[in-house]
């Protein structure tokens, strides 16, 4: 299991991709304290518009992701519960979707171990509730910036992979597959419109489950505790 914790959101619509970003830095700043790396300043805004125009001829993009960093938009460091965290934004073009690309964000090291003891169990988690509301604040308010339907919180794949809606509602549906998947997540977001919040409890239970004001139903793996209370940008 990979020592990276990775944000994932559902397809972005390629012209939300600007505004999204700006809006996702604009919550980093203002609730995590984030500083991006001096050297990333001048990158950042020719990449996320590089994005943009590749998402308009995906044919011509290559299938080879093993150079993930040739799609690195955005890193620094952010303070997500109790620590600062070293975080990179990646933004690239999905295959076959035109119009349409992917964000996955990988938060450093840093908070595997806030989340899990030393063990690295992931079925053992540890973390705090000041953990718990920060990496809550940290997803919804990329969610929120971008408008996508969904996102998941999971250890870091070997190649950046967006994720379907549709494979969100079957995680949702099934919660007795969480531990034989090979990829757990840990929080689950998505539109309440796609899924509502009800039928959500009636599997997870309702400790698990919450619905926020920006209209998306989170399932809490991590188990926040009742009564917490997530502050988010929202958009």
């Amino acid at each position: 299991m990979s020592s990276l914790i990775e944000l994932v959101l559902t397809p972005i619509d390629h012209k939300k991709v600007v505004v999204g970003l700006d809006g996702f830095y604009d919550h980093l700043v203002s609730h995590h304290r984030f500083r991006q790396y001096t050297d990333m300043k001048s990158l950042f805004p020719d990449t996320r518009d590089q994005v943009v125009l590749w998402s308009d001829s995906l044919g011509e993009v290559s299938e080879d992701y093993t150079d993930m960093y040739q799609w690195l938009t955005m890193a620094g460091q952010a303070m997500i519960g109790e620590g600062l965290h070293d975080i990179e934004v990646f933004l690239y073009p999905l295959l076959g979707q035109n119009g349409y690309v992917g964000l996955n964000i990988l938060i450093g090291p840093t908070m595997f171990e806030q989340i899990f003891p030393a063990s690295g169990d992931e079925s053992d988690v540890s973390a705090s509730q000041e953990t718990r509301q920060g990496v809550l604040s940290f997803c919804l308010g990329a969610v929120a910036a971008f408008e996508n339907d969904g996102f998941v919180l999971r250890c870091q794949q070997d190649r950046l992979e967006s994720i379907e809606v549709e494979s969100i509602i079957r995680r949702l549906s099934q919660p007795e597959m969480q531990a034989m998947f090979e990829d757990p997540y840990f929080v689950i977001g998505i539109r309440k419109t796609l899924l509502g919040d009800a039928k959500v409890s009636q599997v997870w239970g309702n400790e698990n489950v919450r619905e926020t004001t920006s209209g998306y139903v989170v399932v809490d793996i991590l188990h926040l505790q009742d009564g917490d209370v997530v502050e988010t940008n929202e958009r």
